[in-house]
């Protein structure tokens, strides 16, 4: 018997600092999305959400507004993250549930306090949750990858998302120690954007940074990228051509950050360097997670689905 088992609808929901992935029991992972949305700057009108509101990014005029609610894995736009939340319940709502409010389990960083604790839970159910609970992504993860939980020993997490990166030992049931730093894709973003800027005099936007770090290590790129910015002394549009060298040479700022881990959970992990990276600096072995982007989400189902979980929440 499931944890909602004899309550009707249960969404799971991952709600991350670049991508939110939702669960709907008996269909699996129905939705996986930029964490954005673009809002009317007047009414506050939703607009569109994920891959439409980012495709939107550096093309709209003063009447609308792109938002990323998250950052750094703390709710930085009730009103946003609550229209985000209410966008998708609501969709799933009417396609699957008829009038049936569901209940939802929503994942959130280690280090949440009580007050975004209660943000969350409180969006959630605007959104139209019949009931709503919180559980830390490190738990959703380690559960979502098929970690010996419930066994007398430690095992041990790192979860890189877009916003933080955290680290927690699951033991017997139980979170054993935890810890939560904000570096993360973002944080990589950030470190090829300043690189392009000092040694390329060349400005490029958030999505270009992005679109260089999942992409450059690719097979098909031969190890290099034509990119195209503006000229800092110019002005003028100009290219300029990466290699994936140079690439993690910068990268590795942001990974001596992270300091130890053994199996590697969220989107960043599936940057193909970084496994090798982290294991050489920290001597132990590390294991890529089979789906290192849907674990947390798949945890919130497993929560879902298995009553014996209950003790994480």
């Amino acid at each position: 018997m499931g944890l909602f088992s004899n309550k009707g609808p249960a969404i799971g929901i991952d709600l991350g600092t670049n991508n939110l992935l939702i669960y709907v029991r008996n269909e699996g992972i129905v939705v996986n999305e930029p964490t954005i949305i673009a809002m009317d700057s007047k009414t506050q009108k939703v607009l569109a959400v994920g891959e439409k509101a980012k495709a939107m990014q550096g093309r709209t005029h003063a009447g609308i507004h792109i938002v990323r609610p998250i950052r750094d894995g703390v709710i930085t736009d009730f009103t946003a993250t609550s229209a985000l939340l209410q966008h998708y319940v609501k969709e799933l709502s009417t396609k699957r549930f008829a009038s049936r409010k569901p209940f939802i389990v929503v994942s959130m960083p280690t280090d949440i306090t009580a007050v975004e604790r209660r943000a969350v839970i409180e969006a959630t159910i605007q959104a139209g949750a019949k009931e709503a609970i919180v559980v830390e992504d490190t738990v959703a993860a380690a559960i979502g990858a098929g970690l010996p939980v419930w066994e007398p020993t430690g095992s041990m997490i790192v979860d890189i998302g877009g916003g933080t990166t955290e680290v927690a030992i699951i033991s017997l049931g139980g979170v054993v120690v935890s810890n939560s730093i904000k570096v993360g894709g973002d944080e990589m973003d950030q470190l090829i954007t300043k690189h392009v800027k000092n040694k390329h005099q060349l400005l490029i936007g958030e999505a270009t940074a992005e679109h260089i770090k999942n992409n450059i290590f690719n097979e098909e790129q031969n190890g290099k990228m034509i990119v195209g910015g503006r000229d800092v002394v110019k002005g003028l549009p100009e290219k300029i051509e990466l290699t994936a060298t140079e690439v993690e040479h910068v990268l590795k700022e942001a990974v001596d950050i992270i300091e130890r881990g053994l199996l590697l959970s969220g989107g960043i992990a599936l940057l193909p360097w970084l496994e090798n990276r982290i294991s050489e600096e920290t001597k132990l072995p590390v294991i890529l997670a089979e789906n290192p982007l849907e674990n947390v989400v798949n945890g919130t189902a497993k929560i879902i689905e298995n009553d014996n979980l209950k003790a994480f929440l």
